[in-house]
């Protein structure tokens, strides 16, 4: 299992029987909101509830369904996989067990990477997708072998791409970044970096 399906198997557990098995989620394009800087791809707007979350993608996806139709799906491709973010995303929102769906303002991010730097340490990093912002701002921490490395950094991206998310079982050493994980993040109680994330836009 990825850390994706282990939030959506989560998710079904969470509601079953409450009814919001029954509500309608929905994905659409949203170009020109604020971006995470650790995040690339096309922006898209996730709601559920009248809750809104941002998700950003390689594979951009417009749909609206019932929220019952992610439960026990494959999710092959990644497609499949950015709805399946997305929903989960907004229904954690709609459920209060997340609260950073949105980017921060630009002019948070130096203060958001000095205060992940604080936070990583001496550490040394693996992650499975490249971030631009870290090959600036990180590089001499990075590795390139996931044995060596003292913390897992995980994206939207490497969700998707289903790279990464098994690489520390337990959640051991993995940090997800950014609003488009949060309600992966909160689902599975694993640690979650978005200090000046919005709840709304």
């Amino acid at each position: 299992m990825t850390l994706l399906r282990d939030a959506v198997k989560r998710l079904e557990e969470t509601i079953a029987g409450s009814g919001c098995e029954d509500g309608a989620a929905a994905l659409r394009r949203d170009p020109g909101g604020p971006r995470c800087q650790f995040e690339r791809g096309a922006d898209l707007l996730a709601s559920f509830g009248g809750r809104t979350a941002r998700v950003v993608t390689s594979a951009p996806v417009q749909t609206s369904t019932r929220l019952s139709s992610l439960f026990g799906r494959e999710l092959a491709s990644p497609e499949e996989r950015t709805a399946a973010l997305g929903i989960v995303t907004a229904t954690a929102g709609f459920l209060c067990l997340s609260r950073r769906l949105h980017a921060c303002d630009p002019a948070c991010h130096g203060a958001c990477m000095a205060e992940l730097r604080e936070e990583i340490g001496g550490r040394r990093i693996f992650t499975p997708v490249q971030v631009p912002a870290f090959s600036r701002e990180l590089s001499a921490s990075l590795t390139e072998d996931p044995a060596g490395a003292g913390i897992i950094l995980l994206t939207s991206e490497a969700l998707i791409l289903e790279e990464g998310g098994d690489l520390a079982p337990g959640g051991a050493g993995v940090l997800l970044l950014g609003p488009s994980t949060s309600g992966v993040a909160s689902l599975l109680c694993l640690p979650h970096w978005c200090p000046y994330g919005k709840l709304v836009p």
